[in-house]
């Protein structure tokens, strides 16, 4: 066979490269990683688990329209198993290992504790997930929390009951606090103490006190769980409880509603709460808080969102939010509800939170207190 002359034998190489070129696809810009440490087992699986979906929704909005700084958004995440002594590890690994751009979390005041040395020593900036009193130990200016307490921090878990309790006639005298031994709980009960003491109440810790108290409630996470709502059924009248976000017409911001479908939609056997209530709608907004940060800043630079989040209000499904001093909400926003004439068994009747009236404060009231708590439990 005759060797192929080289002019030709140049063509076909042209030929063959200029054709890898066009049929090679285009290299996909590098993905804006977002990395954080929630509880998905563990005792509080269900709640960092609605958390993980709502900021999956998250991702998914931000990427159909063309991503952070034109480029796709990749959340990468570990289990933090609902155990605060993993979380350093995880947080150093998403740091160092895979060089996340932002971060967010985590989930919980004692799981956010013990991440804080590590992100203060890598100098970053976190949103956290419904902690409660974190700065008020670290001081430090790049954390923001995604809890509406506002600035009375931990006081905000009590400050309305106590107001409820000093309106009425007879006023209580005196004040049981039980706490567990965890941070977020001794941190709320160290609150309370000093709000029920401003306003002129005895607080009693092991002595005896009336066995059917005029008021019930407080800082009670556990009632946040629509489940646990269900099962307890009319056992939850009268219960006075603060919450974060509730189903009622002033809490309903631009965009909740259908994020509230997608969620439940998606919750179905999951093991998830349906409704979400608690929870979700915070899982988002801090997703939409941190892109638009880096929008506004054409960065991913923790000093300049920092610095950017703390002048800047935010539009999000939970309402504006702007930040205080110390990463916490400007303005509180948390309310004191009570629960009347629920229903056995019946998930259904939490849906549109007709069960579950908002007395305090004023601007967001939506039905008046039954007081005692006696005649609230024979509702």
């Amino acid at each position: 066979m005759s060797p192929i002359p080289l002019r030709i034998a140049w063509q076909v190489l042209v030929a063959l490269s200029l054709g890898s070129l066009v049929g090679a696809p285009a290299q996909a810009a590098d993905p804006v990683k977002v990395g954080l440490s929630l509880a998905l087992t563990g005792g509080v699986a269900a709640n960092g688990k609605q958390i993980l979906m709502a900021l999956e929704f998250w991702r998914d909005d931000v990427n159909a329209k063309g991503g952070l700084l034109g480029r796709p958004v990749e959340l990468v995440y570990y289990d933090d198993q609902s155990n605060p002594s993993t979380v350093p590890a995880l947080y150093t690994k998403l740091v160092t290992v895979d060089k996340v751009d932002l971060l967010l979390g985590p989930y919980a005041t004692n799981m956010v504790a013990p991440a804080m040395p590590v992100i203060m020593q890598n100098n970053r900036t976190t949103i956290s997930f419904l902690a409660i009193g974190i700065n008020q130990h670290f001081n430090y200016p790049k954390y923001f929390s995604m809890v509406p307490v506002g600035p009375k921090g931990p006081g905000a878990f009590s400050d309305g009951f106590f107001e409820l309790a000093a309106a009425q006639s007879p006023k209580p005298q005196t004040v049981a606090i039980v706490s567990a031994d965890a941070e977020f709980a001794k941190t709320t009960a160290d609150a309370a103490r000093d709000n029920a003491k401003a306003l002129g109440f005895n607080v009693a810790y092991e002595r005896s006190y009336p066995p059917l108290p005029k008021m019930f409630g407080g800082a009670m996470i556990g009632m946040l769980v629509t489940p646990i709502k269900v099962q307890l059924g009319p056992l939850a009248n009268g219960l006075v409880i603060g919450e974060s976000f509730v189903r009622a017409p002033p809490f309903e911001f631009p965009g909740v509603a259908d994020l509230f479908n997608r969620y439940q939609a998606k919750a179905t056997g999951q093991g998830v709460d349906p409704l979400g209530y608690g929870f979700v709608p915070f899982g988002y907004a801090a997703g939409q808080v941190l892109a638009q940060a880096v929008e506004a800043t054409k960065s991913t630079n923790d000093d300049k969102l920092a610095t950017y989040m703390h002048g800047n209000t935010f539009k999000t499904v939970v309402g504006d939010i702007a930040f205080g001093k110390d990463g916490e909400w400007a303005k509180s926003r948390q309310v004191f509800t009570q629960f009347q004439n629920v229903a056995p068994n019946d998930l259904e009747q939490f849906r549109a939170g007709t069960k579950q009236l908002i007395l305090w404060p004023a601007e967001y009231k939506t039905g008046n207190m039954i007081y005692p708590y006696a005649d609230a439990r024979k509702k």
